[in-house]
């Protein structure tokens, strides 16, 4: 009996392994884009899709009567954001509208060696009659925007290709080429992405997107097959993708220093093999479910030369699992957002060289090891060993709050971090032989704490020592590494009106002197709040345990001041990171353009009429050999 229990067992486990390594090739994407498919959309069911976002509470909140002028504005900006799509396929995603039965997805791929294409493909089961009057529909706009229509015939299937003409300063040939054959419509800007889509859909293909190991390993871990339904899995190569992108579209003239690609390539972070995640829509007491799998299998590359010796810059993002996420009495109860991760600060330190000479330096080797050494000996500096007396005395936990102050302005944000401290004193000691003899900050006191306030330099601040450049940051959203801002009004301090103290346990460090005297005379704290300890209880329920972070966010607090500076027309006029988060996808790159297409919020109801439709959210993180998996969720409050 128990012989026969046991051949049962392995017999329903293994049918089990076959059926999930079946399902991981169930979709159209999956089976039918190539192995080279540098990044990808999938829905799963786009009727169901819908369905579901509309059972949540911003699905309800958009279909609100009130909101659907803002609603309609919103989807042309959307719209407009990702027109290169749209201009590389000929369509919106609004043509498709009722032609989707099932799955659709949409893809960067690589037909070849230096092409790169974008694919669609589209399930439309039961609805060929709707897709026929699409395609009749796009080869009329086509032929409007001056195309010249062909007939191919590839795998048995009739094949359209629209020959478009050039742009002004662009000789590369574009095309745009659409088939329907039975219930699968495709698209794609290159003919041989579709020979290879037709040839795969008869099986005499190559390999697919399915068979994709690291593809199949985020999938996996990301709960692509697991119990909880899917609606969205999504997929990229960070370096191939970024590099496919380049090579889509004209790019503009080079700007000084190295691009992002230059800095992941040159620094190995291209041991990042594979992100992805999926998305879950109304799904028991969650508003969404969210689960990112990042795959970055060791062993990492080393940067060698002169100045380095065991340099890896991925052990920057060292990030290790702690449990001890008990948030200390400081935390306001009112907090808006809060934080907690462990990062290995000091291996972050070790291994910053390369990474600073390229980006600072231009690639000019060892200015990371002059700016330590200058610190260290100018007698016009502060004459300290940043490692020895500053780095090594700070702990792994990291304590990030946000809130927002009333009423709300464009500089209404507030934010404080705080180290964990090994030695109060001594790191002190470090902070205070670092900024006393700065101009720019002025020392204070507060409850015996030692606290330093920035304030306007009453002298101009000195030139960076001989050889050191001066750093730059860039400010335009999008803006590549190193990139000079054109103009001096777009510079932007880091802090600029920041506080420093140690104290408690933590190094203080605060955006607004008035934001850490409120944390530090805190009398409730986030700890003793209903909604936090609910939210922590949720994350459990997740599979929480041992993590590298959590994350706990009171949404309607965070969307509030995005929310108030649309009604007034100010999303351009704030650094706030939720506003410049949403202008990646609504503001044109393009200021002039930008003006003219800013959001129109003057409809919008008061925040209040609607604040209850916001709830709680909350993330963590797990470090893994090979990775991280985060998982994010909201809640209905």
């Amino acid at each position: 009996m128990r012989r026969t229990s046991t051949l049962g067992l392995c017999f329903v486990a293994s049918w089990m392994l076959l059926a999930v390594a079946a399902r991981a090739e169930d979709l159209l994407g999956e089976r039918l884009l190539p192995l080279t498919t540098r990044g990808v959309v999938l829905i799963e069911d786009f009727d169901q899709l819908a369905a579901q976002w509309e059972r949540t509470q911003l699905g309800e909140l958009l279909a609100d009567p009130v909101m659907e002028p803002f609603a309609e504005d919103l989807r042309q900006q959307l719209g407009d954001r990702f027109a290169e799509t749209r201009d590389r396929l000929g369509i919106s995603l609004e043509d498709l509208r009722g032609v989707p039965a099932g799955e659709i997805c949409l893809a960067v791929v690589e037909p070849a060696p230096d092409v790169a294409s974008v694919a669609l493909l589209v399930d439309v089961t039961g609805r060929t009659a709707q897709a026929q009057s699409f395609l009749e529909k796009v080869a009329a706009n086509l032929v409007r925007r001056g195309a010249k229509q062909t007939r191919l015939a590839e795998a048995n299937t009739s094949v359209i290709v629209f020959d478009l003409p050039k742009i002004a300063g662009d000789d590369r040939m574009r095309q745009v080429i659409y088939f329907l054959s039975g219930n699968l419509l495709g698209a794609a800007d290159n003919l041989d992405t579709i020979r290879g889509i037709l040839a795969r859909s008869v099986g005499r293909g190559q390999e697919s997107l399915g068979q994709h190991p690291v593809y199949r390993e985020v999938m996996r871990r990301s709960g692509a097959h697991g119990p909880q339904p899917v609606h969205v899995r999504w997929f990229i190569e960070p370096v191939p993708y970024a590099e496919a992108l380049r090579r889509a579209a004209p790019q503009p003239p080079r700007r000084r220093g190295p691009t992002f690609l230059e800095v992941a390539r040159s620094q190995g972070f291209d041991a990042i093999r594979g992100v992805g995640g999926t998305v879950s829509l109304a799904v028991d007491e969650f508003e969404a479910v969210h689960r990112v799998a990042v795959f970055a299998p060791p062993p990492y590359p080393e940067v060698t030369g002169e100045h380095y010796e065991d340099v890896v810059p991925m052990r920057m993002i060292t990030l290790p699992n702690r449990g001890d996420f008990e948030l200390p009495p400081w935390v306001p109860a009112d907090a808006a957002a809060c934080t907690v991760v462990f990062w290995d600060i000091l291996a972050a330190f070790d291994n910053v060289d390369a990474l600073f000479d390229q980006i600072a330096g231009e690639g000019i080797t060892g200015i990371w090891a002059d700016v330590k050494e200058q610190l260290l000996i100018d007698p016009l500096g502060p004459q300290i060993d940043v490692r020895e007396e500053l780095i090594q005395h700070l702990g792994e936990k990291v304590i990030v709050v946000t809130d927002y102050q009333r009423p709300i302005t464009p500089e209404s944000e507030r934010v404080l971090f705080a180290i964990e401290a090994r030695n109060d004193q001594a790191l002190a000691a470090g902070i205070r032989k670092t900024l006393a003899n700065d101009p720019t900050m002025r020392r204070r006191e507060h409850r015996g704490l030692e606290v330093w306030e920035a304030v306007e330099a009453e002298r101009e601040p000195a030139e960076p020592p001989a050889g050191i450049p001066r750093v730059e940051i860039p400010t335009r959203p999008g803006a590549p590494f190193a990139e000079p801002p054109p103009t001096e009004e777009m510079q932007v301090e880091l802090l600029p009106n920041a506080a420093v103290t140690v104290g408690h346990g933590y190094l203080f460090i605060a955006s607004h002197y008035d934001y850490l005297i409120r944390v530090l005379d805190t009398e409730r704290s986030l700890a003793e709040e209903e909604d936090f300890r609910r939210l922590s209880a949720a994350m459990e329920q997740l599979g929480a345990g041992a993590g590298s972070m959590r994350s706990f966010t009171r949404t309607d607090r965070t969307t509030e001041p995005v929310y108030e500076l649309i009604r007034e027309g100010r999303l351009r006029d704030t650094e706030m990171l939720p506003a410049r988060a949403l202008r990646l996808f609504v503001v044109p790159a393009d200021p002039v353009a930008a003006r003219r297409r800013e959001l129109d919020g003057s409809h919008l109801p008061p925040f209040d009429e609607i604040r209850n439709r916001f709830g709680l959210a909350g993330t963590f993180v797990t470090s893994l050999e090979d990775g991280w998996l985060l998982v994010g969720f909201s809640t209905v409050r």
